[in-house]
């Protein structure tokens, strides 16, 4: 598959291990310096509150709607190792996207 082929997922993993890269660069140039070691702090503690906020948003309106369409859900498949990693990397998308209405979407899977 040629780079212009390849799906947006697969293009946007390289850009998101940047910006972690970077990120990481920058927590550590800042922890050399006080004043910018405490912003560095806040700044890790405000985005891992987000994150939890996100995960737990996403588990819960998940959970509703597994309850509106029980009599649809096959609980035997909700309890394979396939379903749970479907959830887990629903999470994992979820939980550093900005806006509530892709979050949502990402439920309809």
């Amino acid at each position: 598959m040629s780079t212009e082929e390849e799906k947006p997922e697969e293009q946007s993993k390289p850009k998101k291990n940047v910006v972690q890269v970077i990120e990481s660069s920058l927590v550590s140039i800042a922890s050399s310096f006080p004043i910018a070691a405490s912003l560095a702090s806040g700044w890790s503690e405000y985005k891992n509150h987000k994150q939890a906020e996100r995960i737990e948003q996403i588990l819960m309106d998940y959970g509703e709607r597994l309850q509106s369409i029980e009599s649809e859900v096959d609980s035997e498949y909700l309890a394979s190792d396939e379903a749970k990693n479907l959830i887990e990397q629903t999470v994992n998308k979820g939980k550093d996207e900005l806006r509530e209405e892709k979050r949502k979407f990402c439920l309809n899977f």
